[in-house]
């Protein structure tokens, strides 16, 4: 299971691969990796294209990483 968009953009050798399999333009692509979010609206292109090379990725995975990445920091004062 991936813990972080940064992992699954890495399943790739680089952001303009990852932007040639799942069809984006390559700024797109390039900003999800600025920002280490992949809006929903792209998780089925991506989950098709990761298959094809070969790993795992699921909705409920990144629905995972979006919702870990709300939780309030339960360690701060």
């Amino acid at each position: 299971m991936f813990k972080s968009f940064h992992e699954i953009i890495g399943i790739w050798d680089s952001t303009a691969e990852l932007a040639t399999k799942v069809g984006v333009p390559l700024g797109r692509a390039l900003k999800w990796n600025q920002r280490g979010y992949i809006p929903p609206e792209y998780w089925p292109g991506l989950i098709k294209a990761a298959k094809r090379k070969g790993r795992a990725v699921t909705a409920d995975n990144m629905a995972r990483i979006v919702a870990e990445a709300r939780l309030p920091n339960r360690g701060a004062a």
